[in-house]
């Protein structure tokens, strides 16, 4: 139910899909339990020995999680309830801005529970906060860049279903002239492109 909470009633009717899909994520998972993936997430392996955490999630980046890559928690967990209360908090602004999951998801576990940046092991915040390197649900980059490890669980395809057509052509084009004319010619496409094309917004 979209008209559920004054965030994704905002969202929804900006036609920010994404960010509705962001905080019914977490709605969802507080109140039944359970684990989320983006639908564009590939399993390589099956979660079983995922389901001991009481809260899990990974990194995308280094200095970023990402919820969207996989999340897993226990119904009513207390790491949901800070995300919720963000929310809530954020819907109560007059004219808020949309803050990308990844970074609103990192600065809570950041301040409250004292997540450090991805140093490739695994980080126990608490007792029941688990938090899983890169390699585990996000080895490759947008470019296809990384590799696979005897870790990793999926792989995380950043579809962006939400992009315009002519932001997604240009990532195609981008990679095509990697492989063909080498890493220099895209770079010089890649500034073009933030020149003349204002990046997508989720």
């Amino acid at each position: 139910d979209c008209s559920k909470h004054p965030y994704m009633r905002k969202a929804y009717a900006r036609k920010k899909f994404a960010f509705v899909a962001d905080y019914a994520r977490m709605d969802i998972v507080y109140n039944h339990g359970g684990i989320y993936l983006d639908t564009d997430v590939e399993l390589l392996k099956n979660l079983d020995d995922f389901l001991d955490n009481d809260f899990y999630i990974g990194f995308e980046k280094s200095e970023y999680i990402n919820s969207g890559l996989g999340l897993g928690a226990t119904q009513g967990h207390a790491v949901l309830k800070d995300f919720l209360d963000k929310y809530d908090s954020i819907a109560q602004t007059e004219d808020f801005s949309f803050t990308p999951c990844p970074m609103l998801e990192s600065k809570i576990l950041q301040d409250k529970y004292n997540l450090k940046n991805d140093t490739g092991d695994i980080q126990y915040l608490t007792d029941d906060i688990t938090i899983y390197p890169q390699e585990f649900f996000c080895p490759l980059d947008e470019d296809n860049n990384g590799s696979i490890s005897k870790n990793t669980v999926s792989i995380h395809h950043f579809s962006a279903t939400w992009v315009p057509w002519h932001w997604k052509f240009m990532r195609f084009v981008e990679k095509r002239s990697q492989r063909l004319l080498g890493p220099g010619f895209t770079e010089m496409l890649r500034k073009a492109k933030r020149i003349f094309i204002p990046p997508p917004k989720a």
